[in-house]
């Protein structure tokens, strides 16, 4: 298109949207790449959790009734923190919840950290070591999956449909261009066309009248002739 328009405009257009077409295919793929990280991620952070939270709930459930009860219900309270700062900002996408997350998280591993410094009984110690490690797989899955999900929503929203907005605008411009000079074309090549008929009609006109008078003079020619051979 950019090689056979007249049009420098249309041309400018044309050569800007191949140079956006170029962009968006790199944008495409680098949304494809962070997409397929973000579900894997995803899907490691859903099963992480539910294996957090049931840990949790073993570890709260052995320290009923001992003098550890106070202190473990601390830490699920701020287990379920984190778990609602997850969700929260998957439902949202606000990139503040990953400090949110970051904050609880590290609130729960200090709770953690307190508990293993008390004199624990060995079925709690047990049972306290898998929330430990649940909690730092769990903030690894989140950082495969925040990220990259907030990495998606800006390629999509900030950098591929601006340019796909452009892109159109800039197209359709070239096509209302198009249709002007179509309709343009159109309406001279009528006029042309009505011209033509209309020199051809009086070319006929003329061509009518020179034999009506070339027959008239030819007629007489022969005709007075005659009379006159008649009239003698």
């Amino acid at each position: 298109a950019a090689r056979t328009t007249t049009s420098a405009q249309n041309r400018a257009n044309y050569g800007e949207g191949s140079k956006q077409v170029a962009e968006l295919k790199k944008n495409r793929d680098a949304l494809g790449d962070v997409i397929k990280q973000m579900q894997a991620g995803r899907t490691q952070l859903f099963s992480d959790g539910d294996k957090m939270a049931a840990d949790v709930q073993k570890f709260v459930d052995a320290t009923e009734k001992t003098d550890f009860a106070h202190e473990a219900s601390a830490l699920e309270a701020k287990v379920l923190l984190a778990l609602v700062a997850n969700w929260r900002t998957l439902a949202t996408r606000d990139a503040k919840g990953v400090a949110t997350f970051k904050t609880n998280v590290g609130k729960a591993q200090q709770q953690i950290a307190e508990l293993e410094k008390a004199d624990l009984p060995s079925n709690l110690t047990a049972l306290l070591a898998p929330v430990k490690s649940g909690v730092i797989k769990y903030a690894e899955a989140f950082d495969k999956t925040v990220p990259n999900l907030l990495r998606g929503d800006e390629l999509y929203y900030k950098a591929i449909t601006p340019t796909i907005v452009d892109m159109t605008g800039k197209m359709e411009a070239s096509k209302a261009e198009i249709g002007q000079h179509f309709v343009s074309a159109t309406h001279e090549a009528e006029d042309r066309i009505a011209g033509t008929v209309t020199m051809q009609e009086i070319v006929s006109g003329i061509a009518a009248l020179f034999g009506l008078l070339v027959a008239f003079f030819i007629a007489r020619a022969i005709t007075r002739p005659l009379a006159e051979l008649v009239s003698d």
